[in-house]
């Protein structure tokens, strides 16, 4: 069983414990990836709500993370991979 890694982290202006399975590492480049999409976010709109941006953040990463999946699986047919 892995080791549960934490690590506390500042997200728009609020401090979060993050645990994981995963490395420090890991788990900040996970933190600053949000951090830079909210930060993105918030230079657009700055009138939003910290809710409302960290939503869109949410959705936007979700969205990537959904592009990524389908294109792995679409290189795998292409490669005669199931």
């Amino acid at each position: 069983m892995a080791a549960t890694n934490v690590l506390t982290v500042t997200l728009d202006g609020n401090e979060y414990t993050l645990r994981g399975d995963m490395s420090l590492l890991q788990l900040q480049r996970i933190a600053d990836l949000t951090q830079a999409r909210i930060a993105q976010i918030r230079a657009a709109c700055p009138n939003y709500t910290a809710q409302r941006t960290a939503m869109l953040a949410a959705l936007q990463l979700a969205e990537e993370l959904l592009q990524v999946k389908e294109d792995y699986l679409q290189l795998l047919a292409e490669a005669g991979i199931k």
